[in-house]
């Protein structure tokens, strides 16, 4: 809502103060989306190909999160996607490796629901 004091004779605008707030504290019911891409080298079955990815919001607890494979689908060794360590500052994604490999990679979107 824009404003217009009569004493100071300027115009108060509070929503960019609130848009920012938004940013930092997501509210209930928003969301957040990105992209990942893992590669790396397998040196053995199950060694761990994995990315730490941080999140805007700062103090709102996320619901859930969800990733897919739209980008590369898991390839040259790369096992199933999978998440953890969610937390208020962001998130891990990884896989472990099915095999020896020099060029195991995926990738996607990630979609974070507060």
């Amino acid at each position: 809502m824009i404003r217009y004091s009569l004493k100071t004779r300027r115009v108060q605008d509070k929503e960019p103060t609130q848009n920012k707030w938004n940013v930092l504290q997501a509210p209930s019911g928003a969301q957040e989306v990105g992209v990942y891409f893992l590669a790396g080298s397998g040196y053995t079955t199950s060694a761990v190909i994995s990315e730490y990815f941080l999140t805007r919001s700062r103090g709102s607890a996320p619901v859930s999160l969800t990733v897919d494979t739209s980008i590369q689908s898991p390839t040259s060794g790369m096992g199933t996607i999978a998440t953890g360590q969610l937390t208020s500052s962001g998130f891990q994604i990884y896989a472990f490796t099915t095999g020896a490999s020099t060029n195991a990679r995926a990738g996607g979107v990630w979609t974070v629901q507060y």
